[in-house]
């Protein structure tokens, strides 16, 4: 298949989360960053108002940052262009490392409300479950909160398979072949293919100085790996708040972990 003529897209009917484990160090101790992507068919258009993120292939990041105990300490979820990044502390976290005047009850995050702290009060990770509520059609976490996982849920469970996330960067095709869920070359290069934001790219890229602002990319993971993967729109911030170096990010959020 010429790549010209290579499309990919994402089956809403076989949900998958990819996964991946990286490991980082700051001058406090050492964490584990347990990585969850998933992607979704698309943003649509809009019935009376077009959304600002409409596109295909749209995706999810939810980071879970374990401390050397393996606790919980920090939930970082992102879209996969970096847009709407949101980081959740739990309890587990030392109180000295909370940005100054986090409010631990609520946080708004563009338009939506999410817990300012997730709290494990006398109870253990093994017996709890993050639950991580979607607003439809745009796919914006809208809540997050802690269940017991003993608990009979309320909710109609559908079983996603988790695969590495590597896999993405080689997805079979018929006859044996395969082929890159993110363009290999070219001024796309690590960008998902198929993922365009026609409406970020015409009301934000000339203020926010990027062409391809919005669109949905690989996140690597360091810095030597794939593109930037800043998460704020400040021209200047773009290295400081790439989240390829995690503890610099960090920082940059004002978390001292």
């Amino acid at each position: 298949m010429e790549d010209d003529d290579e499309e990919v897209y994402v089956d809403g009917n076989q949900p998958t989360i990819y996964v991946r484990k990286t490991r980082f160090t700051t001058a406090r101790g050492a964490y584990t960053n347990l990585t969850y992507r998933t992607h979704f068919e698309k943003v649509p258009f809009g019935p009376f108002l077009p959304n600002l993120g409409w596109g295909n292939n749209v995706g999810l990041l939810l980071v879970v940052t374990l401390n050397d105990t393996g606790q919980p300490v920090l939930f970082t979820t992102a879209h996969t262009c970096g847009c709407y990044l949101a980081i959740v502390p739990t309890s587990y976290l030392q109180a000295d490392a909370f940005p100054k005047g986090w409010d631990k009850k609520r946080q708004k995050v563009y338009g939506e409300s999410l817990p300012g702290l997730i709290d494990y009060a006398e109870g253990s990770p093994t017996y709890f479950r993050l639950m991580v509520l979607l607003r439809d059609r745009t796919h914006r976490i809208m809540d997050m909160w802690l269940t017991d996982s003993r608990a009979h849920s309320r909710y109609e469970l559908v079983g996603a398979p988790i695969k590495p996330l590597k896999v993405l960067e080689g997805l079979s095709l018929p006859g044996g072949d395969s082929t890159s869920f993110y363009e290999t070359s070219g001024p796309r290069q690590d960008y998902v293919k198929n993922s365009q934001k026609p409406w970020e790219r015409l009301l934000m890229s000339w203020w926010a100085l990027d062409w391809r602002v919005g669109e949905d990319k690989k996140l690597g993971r360091d810095r030597e790996d794939g593109i930037p993967f800043y998460t704020s729109l400040k021209p200047w911030a773009r290295t400081a708040s790439d989240m390829r170096n995690f503890p610099v990010f960090l920082q940059y959020w004002g978390w001292n972990l």
